[in-house]
């Protein structure tokens, strides 16, 4: 655009502003708002030289699928990988020479393991906690001595002679069977208390009758101790 009297102005090839007649613009030139800057290459992500990086935490970035940044395969990295799996746990060795095999017989009904499926069983009202020696040695031939043992839960109603049953192995015979109460005296020693065989008519008393009933057991109740033995 040119001042008015004058003749119109223009751009020179080698950069000058001049009037078509050569001589000087009357006043300074326009802005050349035409100019357009070369094109900037493209930086390397994230650490462009002046630009502006935010941090994404790496907590942040756990939770995002990794489907999302295609065109970004240097975050792969950042996605922690699978946790290896547990080592399997070690195989189970107890110390057998500490304890007998415990009876296999257990409670049964009618000779079955339990009442018919499709039935519910109806506990009788009593119990009592009977703690069975494991042990081969008699404790009150063997003061001091340690032995193992199993804890029982049986009814009150239940006879001496049902009870040397259920507490028998398949390797033994009734017949032969007895059971002998042990009392404890402290201090490591014990006293033999009475014993019931099994072809004996005192067993066909209850645990209820010979004293073994719901007062007795954990805590504060003194504890039934028996051992079951040969005759």
């Amino acid at each position: 655009m040119a001042g008015e009297g004058s003749a119109p102005s223009s751009w020179r090839d080698d950069g000058h502003y001049i009037t078509e007649d050569g001589g000087p613009p009357p006043h300074p030139p326009p802005p050349a708002y035409h100019t357009v800057l070369p094109p900037v290459p493209p930086q390397p992500f994230p650490f462009a030289p002046g630009a502006e990086v935010h941090l994404i935490p790496v907590a942040f970035l756990q939770l995002i699928p990794l489907e999302m940044f295609p065109s970004y395969p240097h975050l792969a990295h950042l996605a922690p990988s699978p946790p290896p799996p547990p080592p399997p746990p070690p195989p189970h060795s107890p110390d057998e020479s500490s304890y007998r095999p415990a009876p296999s017989r257990g409670l049964t009904m009618n000779g079955a393991s339990g009442p018919p499926p499709g039935m519910n069983y109806l506990y009788p009202q009593h119990h009592t906690c009977v703690h069975l020696l494991l042990d081969a040695h008699l404790p009150w031939e063997n003061p001091g001595k340690e032995f193992s043992f199993k804890l029982y839960t049986p009814a009150i109603c239940l006879t001496i002679r049902e009870l040397i049953h259920q507490l028998g192995t398949d390797s033994t015979v009734d017949e032969t069977m007895g059971l002998t109460e042990c009392l404890e005296v402290g201090d490591g020693a014990w006293l033999k208390g009475s014993t019931f065989l099994f072809s004996d008519a005192r067993s066909k008393q209850t645990l209820a009758a010979v004293g073994w009933d719901q007062t007795r057991g954990l805590g504060d109740r003194r504890p039934v101790w028996v051992t079951l033995h040969e005759k």
